[in-house]
């Protein structure tokens, strides 16, 4: 009998970790999650953010930024140039610029809509800095999509976790938040 509560007890929390693990992290389907190709990561993030979040104007941002640079090797994500973008789509969105640290858009956003960030250059992740999607932020760990590496070991799709500590260290300042059309209109801009 003991043994029989204490399994069922076990299961229980089990389940409630499950529960409360799936409400701290965004879902971000497979089928949206785009790809990066050379340094283009800032725009791979940002078209994933618009195809998870049913963005229109912002689809295709990788393709067309690839196209207008006319495949040079890398298009960073500058701050100007992530604002230029998204305002000229007509895009509503929230930024904080490189160097800023502000969490806000992380703490508010990661879990619902997804916050695209920037790693610093010289973290063991990438060779230069690099845009990340944080689909969880709190205050033990960070996970996110790494559209130049979507893919684990075994080529499952992969969401990527480290530490607040890890995360801190490398963390570049910089968040970027787009929200989705429904909220746009409903918030009248």
């Amino acid at each position: 009998m003991h043994s029989r509560s204490f399994v069922l007890l076990v299961g229980t929390f089990l389940f409630s970790q499950a529960l409360t693990a799936g409400a701290l992290s965004l879902e971000l389907p497979v089928d949206a999650r785009v790809k990066n190709v050379d340094g283009y990561c800032t725009w791979a993030c940002l078209d994933t953010l618009a195809r998870a979040n049913g963005i229109v104007p912002l689809r295709g941002v990788f393709k067309d930024r690839r196209e207008r640079s006319q495949d040079a090797p890398a298009d960073p994500g500058y701050d100007d140039e992530i604002e230029w973008e998204l305002t000229c789509r007509g895009v509503r969105f929230e930024m904080r610029p490189q160097w800023s640290y502000e969490r806000d858009l992380l703490e508010q956003y990661a879990q619902c809509y997804g916050v695209a960030v920037s790693l610093m250059a010289g973290n063991p992740w990438s060779v230069g800095c690099h845009t990340i999607v944080v689909t969880r932020y709190d205050e033990e760990w960070v996970e996110f999509y790494d559209s130049s590496k979507p893919l684990d070991k075994d080529k499952r799709p992969k969401i990527w976790r480290c530490g607040r500590g890890w995360f801190d260290q490398w963390w570049l300042g910089s968040s970027v938040v787009v929200f989705p059309e429904k909220q746009r209109h409903a918030a009248g801009g």
